[in-house]
């Protein structure tokens, strides 16, 4: 077995943008964003990952993967190998796009669903040893989550150590995963305890 290298553009999308892989995206997103309980997501439609001009003379954009849950949430997943010095400056442009592209004519602010980013790094945005971080907008004396609107979450690659035989969590399995997945010639046991790591490595088989 020899496996894609899931972070290239080509191999994520051939993960997470497939409607036929859709149990995958939903794993990933769930665990990524630690969603439990009647908090998880049950369904992911990929739709258009282009950001269309919403004025003339705006800018065009593509984001890696673009999805919808169930309730009408909007998913940004965006994978970055590179260290670009406004990255963080673009995800937020990404989201407020996704939220502004959301109302037509005669729909009320009321009408607007959260938009959620998630972007998977290969270097480190954040001064911190966390692997994962969430992002929401609170009020900054009581902690409580004002707006609601707006999250970003990032997972961070490089942070993430862990060997075969430390790993516990669906999370770190996928993390597991994208960090290792060009090194394996077989699918480990400790990724094969999750059905859709499994798969996943499946799919980025180069011999399938």
């Amino acid at each position: 077995m020899q496996f894609a290298n899931p972070t290239t553009d080509l191999a994520f999308k051939k993960l997470f943008a497939d409607p036929k892989h859709q149990d995958l995206l939903i794993s990933f997103l769930n665990n990524m964003l630690e969603r439990e309980g009647d908090k998880r997501i049950v369904k992911a439609i990929v739709s258009d990952p282009n950001n269309l001009p919403l004025v003339t003379g705006d800018r065009h954009s593509i984001v890696d993967v673009r999805c919808t849950d169930e309730h009408g949430r909007q998913y940004i997943v965006e994978v970055q190998v590179k260290d670009e010095e406004d990255f963080a400056q673009r995800c937020v442009y990404y989201s407020a796009r996704a939220l502004a592209a959301q109302l037509q004519e005669g729909q009320a602010f009321k009408d607007l669903l959260p938009v959620i980013f998630l972007g998977i790094l290969n270097f480190d945005l954040f001064n911190n040893a966390d692997h994962i971080n969430h992002l929401l907008i609170m009020n900054s004396k009581t902690h409580e989550i004002g707006l609601t609107l707006f999250e970003w979450h990032f997972a961070e690659l490089k942070k993430f150590t862990k060997g075969e035989n430390e790993i516990k969590t669906d999370a770190e399995r996928w993390l597991f995963l994208f960090n290792n997945a060009i090194k394996l010639d077989h699918i480990p046991a400790a990724l094969k305890a999750c059905k859709e790591t499994t798969i996943a490595l499946t799919v980025l088989d180069k011999h399938l």
